[in-house]
């Protein structure tokens, strides 16, 4: 018996008069096909497909799904996806992994070196993810400064990173001054509405590893990594043409590895598969 973790949900390639009419969709292994979306689909039928994939999932045991490239686009038939509480992997619990390439390729584009650039992170949380992060940065870059209102639970691993690296980080909460001079930010977790609060450098690149946000500052001219895309020599091998055709390889690398597990084991797959960022895109498309 094959365990399905999710369904790979995409247009069915050879629709016929009959499963149009009726708007039937299918479950062949572990995908759902359905019928083509139409661009002037209604919202009612966009409600209706949305619920008709919640309950394919709910009677088989299956808590997510795998949204093709062209479903994603329909962006009335996505949001109805979230507002019908269809969970879908969509790359961003696989961001945060991915955090030290997307940092690499945006000082490739921006022509920066390591040695010679600061990186500021923001979270509310001190995490496995934060921390496991913030060592590799430490042994890389030039700087670290985060900014947190839990400056006190920064303490010890300001103290070990100082011990293995010989790097002073700052930690600090001033909304006023704190990312005046930061020119490359790492938010794991600021809200949009929180980050909107502190002055911002006018030419910032911030890389956003959880929802979309929009910085609302006359002045800012830089640039908000909202998604991605990834790539791989190896991806055709392990996840298939037919997959890599329909569907984004960040969804499929996150659906392949989504598991409770060490930062290390994670990171580990991501090296090993030897995956980079290929695209990087803002609310207004591709960024650089």
């Amino acid at each position: 018996m094959i365990i399905i973790k999710a369904y790979f949900v995409k247009e069915d390639d050879k629709p016929n008069f009959f499963k149009q009419l009726f708007n039937i969709s299918m479950i062949q292994n572990d995908q759902i096909l359905v019928q083509p979306i139409k661009d002037n689909s209604t919202e009612k039928q966009a409600e209706k497909l949305a619920k008709t994939i919640r309950k394919k999932c709910q009677k088989n045991g299956v808590n997510r799904v795998v949204l093709s490239k062209n479903i994603q686009n329909n962006k009335l038939f996505y949001n109805k996806m979230y507002e019908c509480a269809v969970n879908t992997f969509d790359g961003k619990w696989l961001q945060k992994y991915m955090a030290c390439e997307t940092l690499e390729y945006i000082l490739k584009k921006q022509n920066l070196k390591k040695e010679e650039t600061d990186i500021t992170i923001l979270t509310n949380y001190i995490s496995s993810e934060v921390t496991e992060t913030i060592k590799i940065l430490a042994s890389e870059y030039k700087g670290i400064n985060i900014i947190t209102k839990q400056i006190n639970e920064f303490k010890n691993l300001e103290e070990k990173i100082f011990d293995e690296y010989g790097m002073t980080i700052t930690v600090s909460d001033n909304k006023r001054k704190s990312l005046l001079k930061s020119k490359i930010i790492l938010n794991f977790d600021f809200s949009e509405r929180q980050l909107n609060q502190y002055n911002i450098y006018d030419e910032a690149i911030i890389v956003n590893l959880q929802d979309k946000i929009r910085i609302n500052k006359k002045r800012f001219n830089g640039l908000v990594v909202n998604d991605y895309e990834i790539y791989s020599t190896r991806a055709d091998d392990y996840f298939g043409f037919e997959k890599i055709r329909n569907y984004y390889i960040k969804d499929l690398l996150e659906e392949s590895i989504y598991r409770k597990d060490s930062f290390a084991n994670i990171r580990r797959n991501i090296t090993y598969g030897h995956y980079k960022i290929k695209e990087l895109y803002g609310i207004n498309g591709k960024l650089f």
